[in-house]
């Protein structure tokens, strides 16, 4: 829980609370884990889900994340630092947890949901390596670094290209979605 201790906001132990969309969620796993729920996330994946059943479409989720969405992600960023969460709750931090994409994947209902690549996969198979050489083409040397290093962030498995993930909401019937060929079907 969260209360207030000496003027601060503080993480607290509190008595045990039933909780049967929790147990749902996740059956199975060891006692005294950390797992988080994001009620607004699956409520729009419902949404988004239904939507595309109805009337067809494509979604993409990209974020960082896991399939299963266990253990402790919450986390705050300032200036490209980890900062304590509870520190900056007022808003001049950027406060977030992972995806639990596995959660998405039930809340989208009928449609379909297709893989869970790295983020530079997925964007490796749409084309991000042609479209990187088109905008270098005829540019100047620092144009041609800046788009370097914009690839490099993307895609690298050291920056963003493994950290992120890119999963598709579909409607049952479409053919597969552009970029999750192969190997990038969700765990079971």
């Amino acid at each position: 829980m969260v209360d207030v201790v000496d003027g601060k906001l503080a993480f607290t132990l509190g008595r045990p609370t039933p909780n049967a969309d929790l147990d749902e969620f996740f059956t199975g796993l060891p006692e005294n884990l950390f797992a988080e729920v994001s009620y607004a996330a699956e409520n729009a994946a419902a949404t988004v889900g239904d939507h595309i059943a109805k009337h067809g479409g494509v979604a993409l989720v990209i974020d960082y994340g896991e399939w299963d969405g266990a253990g402790d992600t919450l986390q705050a960023v300032q200036n490209h630092d980890s900062v304590n969460e509870l520190d900056h709750a007022h808003g001049d931090a950027d406060v977030t947890a992972h995806v639990n994409f596995a959660a998405i994947a039930r809340a989208a209902g009928a449609a379909r949901t297709e893989g869970l690549a790295p983020q530079g996969t997925f964007l490796q198979r749409i084309g991000i390596n042609q479209r990187a050489q088109t905008l270098a083409g005829g540019a100047d040397k620092n144009i041609i670094e800046e788009i370097g290093s914009a690839h490099h962030r993307l895609t690298h498995p050291d920056e963003m290209g493994t950290l992120f993930k890119v999963m598709a909401i579909i409607h049952k019937d479409a053919p597969l979605a552009p970029g999750f060929e192969d190997d990038v079907e969700p765990p079971e």
